[in-house]
Parts: structure tokens; C-alpha cells; sequence
């Protein structure tokens, strides 16, 4: 059944938003079914029959959810356009990210000795979407922003998880949803995991949070897509409407205008060189990514 399921969505193809998610989650998890059932035949080799029951059950229940996964995309309407280039494009933008965040939280955390488990697992994520990155870049995509998320909150939640962390994660979750949805994108795959850290905030308040910060991750990464694809388009159509200007015969001090016109221009320079750094900077890292400089730009921002 294993390998029956994992050739279903190895072959599955994506043409869009929608598609996108439904076979990224499906060989994501095949991937996960073909690890589990590895490890259940090491188990029975050295005896070990408990554990070798454990991770057969899990292939089992992993590869039922690939036929899941890639049916659910079938009930939406397809949304986007994605080619393998922009797949593969984006797919390599955050997995480097994933490895600059796992980086710096690394320095960090050592610096402090601190070694938690979510960048252990964000180092794990990321070595397994660097396997998988050149045949199959849709389940690297959604590892490095699991791994990214995991990096990140690796530091956020160095003091502890409290209510608050909570809400304000759950609440940003929430508005990259509804961003996404007024682009035309239903992310399903953020909703499930939003729904699924729903469930986890009383039992596992730092597993809602790491889902809550992945279903954000997920529908901001359709934000990103979108608007990497779109088309410019002017707002007019044809040539606009246009007045002759009233003439005026103005007396001016032409030492005076020479003055203001060289000051307008250096603030008028100075505006674009300003506007330009600051596109940049969100170009490369919307505050959903954004990646922490310094220790006073992490304490300032948290």
C-alpha cells in the first residue's frame, strides 16, 4: 500500500494554488510513509517488534491520508498558475531562508546555551527538503516553512509559551488566511493546520503554536506567489484626459528659484533612495519571514 500511494502522488501533477497544496501535502507525507516503513523493517532486524508495530501503523495511516490529500484539492476550483520554474523558484527562496534563520538561531542559542528541540527538528526539516528539492519541490516548499517556522520560534518561545504568544500567533495566523482568500487563494492547507493547533492550545500549547505560525507561513507563501505572477497592468486605458495648463506670468527671483529647485531635488533624491531600501527590504523579507538581525532588534521586536 506504501509504495502504491507514493507512486500516486510522486506522479501527481500541480498546475495551480490549489493543486499545489494538495500534492505538496500528499508527497510530503508519502515521503513520510516511505521513512516510517524504512524504519520498521530496521526495527524488526534487530528484534525490536514494539517499535517495528508502531512505525508500520503510522505507514499505514500516512499513506491513507495521500489518497486524502490529493482527492480534497478536487472540491476547489483551481486557482493561479504555477510552472515549474516558480515552483522551484520559491521553493529555493525559503529553504535558503529556513537555513539563514536555523543559523542565526544556532548562534544565538549557543551563545546562551541553550539547545532546544524545535531547532533540532527545523535542522532535520531542512536537511530532508534539500534531499528532495530537485525531483520534488513542492514538499521541499512546505518542509522549509515548517523549518523556517520551527527556526524562528525557536527563539520567540525561548522564555516559554504563554496565552498571549498564543493569541497574537493565532491572530496573525488568521489575517495571512484571509489575506490569501481575498487573492483568490482558499489555503486548505494553512486552514487544516489552524484548525489542528486549535485543538492542541490546552494539551500542547507550544505544538498550537508552531501550527499556528505553519498555517501562517503556508497562506503567506500564496501572498508571495500571487503577486509574483501577476501581470502589471496600467490602471488606464488609452491616454487620459488632457487640459492645456492656464498660462501665468509669474516674477520670480531667479537666484531664489535656482536655491529651491537644488533643495527639492536633494529631498527628492533622498525620498527615492529611502522608498527604494524599504521596498527592498520587505521584497526580501515580509514581515511574515523577517529574520532577526541583532539580539536588540529581536528584543526590540518582541
Amino acid at each position: 500500500m506504501v509504495t502504491n500511494k507514493s507512486g500516486e502522488a510522486k506522479n501527481a501533477s500541480i498546475s495551480g494554488m490549489i493543486s499545489l497544496q494538495g500534492v505538496g501535502a500528499a508527497q510530503k507525507r508519502a515521503f513520510e510513509a516511505e521513512s516510517s516503513l524504512d524504519e520498521a523493517n530496521s526495527y524488526r532486524r534487530r528484534g525490536d517488534y514494539l517499535d517495528t508495530l508502531y512505525d508500520l501503523a503510522f505507514a499505514f495511516e500516512r499513506s491513507r491520508s495521500v489518497e486524502w490529500w490529493l482527492n480534497i484539492s478536487l472540491a476547489f476550483e483551481e486557482s493561479g498558475k504555477v510552472n515549474s520554474s516558480m515552483l522551484r523558484d520559491t521553493a529555493d527562496r525559503y529553504l535558503r531562508l529556513a537555513i539563514q534563520a536555523k543559523t542565526y538561531s544556532q548562534i544565538i542559542l549557543n551563545e546562551i546555551g541553550e539547545n532546544p528541540q524545535l531547532l533540532s527538528d527545523a535542522d532535520s526539516l531542512i536537511s530532508k527538503a534539500e534531499d528532495e528539492i530537485d525531483d520534488y519541490p513542492a514538499p521541499a516548499l512546505f518542509l522549509s516553512l515548517e523549518a523556517l517556522s520551527k527556526a524562528n520560534l525557536a527563539l520567540e518561545l525561548i522564555d516559554g509559551v504563554t496565552e498571549d504568544k498564543i493569541e497574537r500567533t493565532k491572530e496573525k495566523a488568521a489575517v495571512a488566511i484571509d489575506e490569501s482568500r481575498k487573492l483568490g487563494v482558499e489555503p486548505i492547507l494553512a486552514v487544516s493546520y489552524f484548525e489542528f493547533a486549535e485543538s492542541l492550545e490546552d494539551e500542547s500549547p507550544t505544538d498550537a503554536i508552531v501550527h499556528y505560525r505553519y498555517a501562517q507561513m503556508i497562506a503567506g507563501v500564496f501572498q508571495f506567489m500571487t503577486n509574483q505572477s501577476a501581470e502589471k497592468e496600467s490602471r488606464f486605458e488609452g491616454v487620459p484626459p488632457h487640459s492645456s495648463p492656464t498660462k501665468y506670468v509669474i516674477l520670480v527671483d531667479f537666484q531664489l528659484l535656482v536655491v529651491v529647485a537644488g533643495i527639492s531635488a536633494l529631498l527628492f533624491i533622498i525620498g527615492i533612495v529611502l522608498i527604494l531600501r524599504d521596498r527592498k527590504f520587505k521584497k526580501d523579507f515580509p514581515p511574515e519571514i523577517w529574520i532577526p538581525r541583532s539580539m536588540q532588534e529581536y528584543y526590540r521586536k518582541h
